[in-house]
């Protein structure tokens, strides 16, 4: 009876798990479009348009106030906290690479109390998973 019990246990075991067998990568977002996303979010301080593309381990590093790896979650928090304090003037790329490493530089001007400033911003890409996400967002 045992033996007849582990036998189907393992047979229906078996049949779930050739049900549920990954179905190969999806595409993921083109760099363009990721890139295009973080571009409207920092003009804007809507970092909800853009941390959907966050891995769970993305690095953020923002002007001395924050520094280490957040999940999607924490880093938008973290962003939309930014934001309150740095009011977004305007937002524009400098430079940007869209080839094995992806990577974006640009030009972050905001407004704080009164008075206008200008950071810099670093952003790169990694493929993942699903295809390309953000695995660092620097701003100073």
């Amino acid at each position: 009876m045992i033996l007849l019990l582990s036998f189907v246990a393992s047979a229906q075991g078996g049949a779930h798990g050739k049900n549920h067998e990954p179905k190969g990568r999806e595409q993921g977002q083109p760099v363009e479009k990721i890139f295009r996303a973080i571009e409207n979010g920092l003009a804007k301080g809507d970092p909800g348009c853009f941390t959907e593309f966050c891995t769970a381990q993305t690095y953020i590093s923002l002007s001395d106030i924050y520094s280490g790896y957040f999940s999607s979650n924490q880093a938008f928090y973290i962003l939309q906290n930014y934001f309150s304090v740095h009011q977004p003037v305007s937002f524009r790329y400098t430079s940007r690479n869209q080839g094995e490493n992806p990577y974006a530089t640009g030009e972050y001007h905001y407004e704080t109390r009164n008075r206008r400033g200008t950071a810099q911003v670093f952003i790169s890409l990694r493929q993942q998973h699903n295809g390309w996400q953000i695995s660092q967002i620097t701003i100073r």
